[in-house]
């Protein structure tokens, strides 16, 4: 997984309010630009998404998507989405986030 900038993420969709992006970093996966964000929704779940722009990954099935997460970022509960009509969103990692005080979490596998 290599980190590059090709520009072709721009124009992913915004997320929504009660969304906060972690990280944003466009890689390589098995030699297929990606867009790989970590973020938490409503501060309950963390989770990763691998964005991949949808005419670049025509030949593969949700099947082969599901294979590539398991082998290369050792997940097994992935949930995919091919409702936009650019991007492809591959979900996993999710986890459930405690908040204890006003600054401090911690995370817990689901």
């Amino acid at each position: 997984m290599d980190q590059i900038n090709t520009g072709k993420f721009k124009n992913v969709p915004s997320i929504e309010e009660d969304t906060i992006i972690l990280t944003s970093l466009e890689i390589k996966v098995r030699g297929i630009d990606a867009l790989m964000e970590i973020w938490i929704y409503d501060k309950v779940i963390q989770a990763t998404s691998i964005i991949f722009v949808k005419e670049e990954i025509a030949h593969l099935q949700d099947e082969d998507l599901i294979k590539i997460i398991n082998e290369d970022f050792k997940y097994f509960d992935v949930n995919i989405s091919r409702n936009n009509p650019n991007y492809v969103f591959v979900n996993f990692a999710n986890k459930i986030i405690k908040e204890f005080g006003t600054n401090k979490i911690t995370l817990e596998k689901s």
